[in-house]
């Protein structure tokens, strides 16, 4: 049944995206892309700002790397 209602979702948002489209309304950009080039292009950063940004995202993916690993040596003995 579930299934059936994403298709049904999936139908409708086609229908009207084309419909929305064919009548010249269509949006280039969804509301996230236009958030992230505001966030881009509107806020003024300097190198260390960028440092700091790099050292975060190297600790979050070094975080989920371990925390794949650990999952892999659980389910691999």
């Amino acid at each position: 049944m579930c299934i059936l209602k994403e298709v049904g979702y999936f139908i409708k948002n086609g229908i009207s995206t084309f419909r929305d489209a064919s009548q010249g309304n269509y949006k280039q950009n969804s509301d996230a892309i236009s958030e992230i080039r505001k966030e881009i292009l509107e806020k003024n950063r300097n190198r260390a700002d960028d440092r700091r940004c790099l050292i975060e995202d190297r600790k979050n993916v070094e975080g989920d790397v371990r925390k794949s690993f650990k999952g892999i040596i659980l389910n691999n003995g």
